[in-house]
Formats: structure tokens, C-alpha cells, sequence
């Protein structure tokens, strides 16, 4: 049973093939943004199972500083196991490896000083990060950078990242919280604990779905 949650409403799940059923009509037109990691690529497997209902322009919420063909790349994975399935093979044109050519793709393909999303898709680390904007980073408040460079403490350590004033913009954020290990975290988002990146950057928002693994809660 969903519940809300400082205006966010929260939709238990056992399986990710269920998220992916249910978030499937936000895959099917306008621009979205998608995270990367470990969620991220099973939940790209299950949606390259709905042959030809994606379409989609996909953006990257981080990536990390590294080639496309690195295994490390959130990008590489996306092309590997969503676009290439799909014949989505456009997509690529949207890996980006710096901060000045996520800005570019940015600027030209919506064309104001902060794009709006129809959709952002966020995961949530074990220490509360989301997208690659971490713990006690100061960029946590600036409202005015559209990507930002950050330092992941785990590597590859450098990241580039859409900013927090360009996830508040979105029209939608859904987020998945699953995995083991999270549960602590889990408890303290749940609690409401701004002190965390993902909390202090999605509270109040208008639109917000979380999926969260029943096991978390």
C-alpha cells in the first residue's frame, strides 16, 4: 500500500520487474533523465523487455569521468542493455564526458539557462547520495549550476552530475530505493533526514514517486 511522505509518495516493492511495468508509460515520450548503477542497470534489462514502447530522449542524471566503452561508464551500460536492444542507437549521440560538453547537449537541446525534464530518475546510495552529488558537498545549495564536477569517495572518483536546481526543475522525479545494506539509510530518508543529498535536494517536490524495497522499510 503507498503512502505519502513530505509530499512524495512511497510504492513498496517486492521485484524490479514491477517498477519497471509501472514506470514504462514515463519511458514512452518527452526528454528524461536516467541514473546509473547497479539498480539502474537490472532496471535497464527489464525495460528493454517492452520492445518498441520506449522512445523516449534520454539524458544522463551523472556519469563518470571515464570512456563510454569503460565498464565503469553509467552511459556504456545504458547503450549496452536499453538502447541497443531497442534500436535506440540516437542515444549516443548524448554521452557526454565533461562538464563543458554536458553543458553544450544541455543548451542545445532545450535551450534555457535551466533545463526542464519531463522525467528524472534517481537512485540512492548507501551513504544518501543521489545522482553523484554527495554527503557534505557544498554544491549541495548552489541553485545556480545546471552540471557540476563532483569527487565520488568510491571509484572513479570524478563525476560530473546534473545540479540540484535542475532535479527540483523536473516535472516528475522517480526514485528507487533497493539493495542490500540500505536499510539505516532507508530509516533516516524516511525520518526525513535533510542532512542527506538525497532528501535536501527532492523534499517538497511536486511530483515525487519512491519506490522502496519492502525489505528496506
Amino acid at each position: 500500500m503507498s503512502k505519502y511522505l513530505w509530499g512524495m509518495k512511497i510504492i513498496p516493492f517486492n521485484k524490479l520487474d514491477t517498477v519497471a511495468a509501472a514506470t514504462l508509460p514515463f519511458l514512452k515520450s518527452g526528454r528524461v533523465a536516467i541514473s546509473g548503477g547497479s539498480t539502474y542497470t537490472k532496471l535497464f534489462t527489464e525495460w528493454a523487455k517492452y520492445d518498441a514502447k520506449i522512445d523516449a530522449d534520454f539524458f544522463p542524471v551523472d556519469e563518470r569521468m571515464v570512456p563510454m566503452s569503460d565498464p565503469e561508464s553509467n552511459w556504456g551500460a545504458a547503450k549496452r542493455l536499453l538502447f541497443d536492444p531497442l534500436g535506440l542507437t540516437r542515444q549516443e549521440r548524448h554521452f557526454t564526458q565533461n562538464v563543458e560538453q554536458y553543458e553544450k547537449l544541455l543548451e542545445d537541446s532545450f535551450g534555457t539557462s535551466i533545463p526542464e525534464f519531463d522525467v528524472i530518475f534517481l537512485g540512492i546510495g548507501d551513504d544518501g547520495h543521489t545522482a553523484s552529488l554527495f554527503p557534505n558537498g557544498d554544491y549541495l545549495d548552489n541553485c545556480e549550476a545546471v552540471v557540476l564536477q563532483t569527487v565520488a569517495p568510491k571509484a572513479p572518483h570524478d563525476r560530473i552530475t546534473l545540479g540540484p536546481s535542475v532535479i527540483r526543475k523536473s516535472k516528475k522525479l522517480v526514485s528507487i530505493l533497493w539493495g542490500d545494506g540500505k536499510k539505516e539509510i532507508a530509516q533516516r530518508i524516511l525520518s526525513g533526514d535533510d542532512s542527506l543529498p538525497f532528501v535536501k535536494v527532492t523534499k517538497d517536490h511536486p511530483d515525487h514517486v519512491l519506490f522502496c524495497g519492502t525489505k528496506l522499510m
